[in-house]
């Protein structure tokens, strides 16, 4: 089986596949394993090319995980099916994303709903955290904040923005 990933955003933008080279690649047989990151089958890294030969796999689903600096494929094509393959034709190429953390504290009296586009809807009771670890995309977001319990008259609805970066963990404490 070969694997190639893709740069997604950049192929868009010059209007060619870009390959991404050097990114690490695991291999894992449940979702929970690839989610937390436990448990690799397969480990490996992809060539000038971005791409990945791998050989001598059992026919069975696996669960991917691509990673180049904050370029990554969580949330997206996460699994790999060979149980109904044709020896050597496979080429299965995986784009990825820049993406990276977002942690939204709720440190007000109140418990809140949570949205954001690309994000979705959370219930954020007080004195708790919403984690969202390397799926959030770079660039600038809009956190909406509605107010669920507390001493209202029309609830409080607050919107803020978040400027989430490559490779860093963003914080927003909401008071």
């Amino acid at each position: 089986m070969k694997i190639t990933a893709i740069d997604s955003i950049t192929s868009l933008a010059i209007n060619r596949l870009v390959p991404v080279s050097d990114a690490k690649v695991k291999l894992y047989l449940n979702y929970y394993d690839q989610h937390y990151d436990l448990n690799a089958v397969y480990e490996g890294k992809t060539d000038t090319y971005g791409q990945l030969l791998i050989q001598d796999l059992p026919q069975r689903r696996y669960f991917v995980l691509i990673n180049s600096e904050c370029l990554n494929n969580y949330g997206r094509q996460n699994f790999i099916d060979l149980t109904d393959v044709t020896v050597n034709t496979i080429n299965m190429g995986i784009t990825m994303f820049e993406q990276s953390t977002l942690i939204v504290n709720n440190l007000s009296k109140d418990q809140y709903y949570f949205e954001s586009y690309g994000l979705g809807f959370e219930f954020l009771p007080k004195g708790y955290s919403v984690k969202f670890l390397n799926t959030v995309s770079v660039g600038e977001h809009k956190l909406r904040f509605v107010q669920k319990t507390g001493i209202k008259i029309v609830p409080r609805d607050t919107t803020i923005y978040a400027i989430v970066e490559c490779g860093e963990i963003t914080t927003v404490d909401f008071r």
